[in-house]
């Protein structure tokens, strides 16, 4: 997890090229709101030939980073963080058991902080926050 520095333009640059390219194609195709489309684009008895679309960010996928303009965004009274109970190393299927070994989750581990846990989930939950806004604006431009 890690709080970067407010005064790069962005957190997430590759998320942020895909939001652009997604952008880009839209109006390259016309496919904007309000945009012509060519005649080519049209079917010849009901409007606009379907079309597909794949923007897909990488957030809110670790590794958990985000700038003070996303945290300020996630609303601290809404964050929940009571400790989850873990299960016993014992008791879980041996992937399981192995992931959680290796990820420092062990019976053997303290118990994350009431604080660590408020941590994560509010910044997952500003990670949320800006791939909404990324996707919001790329769905902003669709037609309705």
């Amino acid at each position: 997890m890690l709080l970067t520095n407010d005064q790069a333009s962005s957190v997430h640059p590759e998320d942020w090229r895909i939001h652009d390219k997604c952008i880009e194609w839209l109006v390259a195709k016309g496919k904007a709101a309000g945009l012509r489309m060519t005649s080519s684009e049209r079917k010849s008895s009901s409007g606009i030939r379907p079309w597909f679309m794949y923007c897909s960010l990488n957030i809110p996928h670790p590794p958990f980073k985000t700038n003070q303009t996303w945290l300020e965004s996630v609303d601290e009274k809404s964050v929940h963080y009571s400790p989850p109970t873990w299960t016993s190393l014992s008791s879980m299927h041996p992937y399981d058991s192995f992931m959680s070994i290796a990820k420092g989750l062990g019976d053997d581990q303290p118990p994350f902080s009431s604080f660590d846990i408020f941590k994560v989930r509010r910044t997952y939950l500003a990670m949320v926050a800006e791939a909404d806004y990324l996707l919001g604006e790329v769905g902003a431009l669709l037609p309705t």
